[in-house]
């Protein structure tokens, strides 16, 4: 007899929540992009303030996302997906003063404009800038953690710039 009251309030149960997700409005859009394969030129740097390998550092960060987690092959030339762009803008700004008017954090700004252009589908080329900053303290010296402050940012534009190209999907 226990076993048959188990039974029935598992079966209930399992007819619960089953039925609680009718009309959920659960999507099955993913990390596709259409196509076979990437590429994408080296970006040109335009930013007032030249950081040397940050054009570098871009490409790679986007590349190595794009590796990761698509199914797109990379291509020297002529991708199905195809990424460029500039990067425009590489600013340092105070951002938080002390009392005696000498600011205690700047912020590392990175602007990114960015042209995707998908051979497969082009309802979803996009040129848009993407733009992301990260704070430091002015305690510490900017030559010791620009290298620190640039991974983070790259890889907050880099998830920008790949969500842009899907987000259609």
């Amino acid at each position: 007899m226990f076993k048959l009251i188990v039974r029935y309030f598992l079966a209930c149960v399992v007819i619960a929540q089953l039925t609680s997700c009718v009309g959920a409005g659960y999507t099955f859009k993913g990390g596709i992009i259409p196509g076979k394969t990437f590429s994408m030129n080296a970006f040109s740097n335009n930013a007032s303030i030249i950081n040397p390998s940050l054009s570098f550092l871009t490409v790679d960060a986007l590349r190595q996302k794009i590796l990761s987690e698509s199914s797109l092959k990379f291509t020297e030339s002529d991708g199905d997906a195809h990424f460029e762009g500039t990067i425009t803008g590489y600013a340092i700004t105070p951002i938080q003063a002390t009392g005696n008017r000498i600011s205690a954090q700047s912020r590392l700004t990175i602007s990114v404009q960015v042209v995707y252009t998908n051979l497969a589908n082009d309802k979803i080329n996009y040129n848009k800038t993407f733009s992301d900053f990260d704070d430091f303290d002015n305690t510490v010296d900017f030559a010791s953690v620009e290298s620190q402050l640039v991974d983070k940012i790259l890889k907050k534009l880099v998830d920008q710039i790949y969500n842009a190209a899907m987000e259609d999907w």
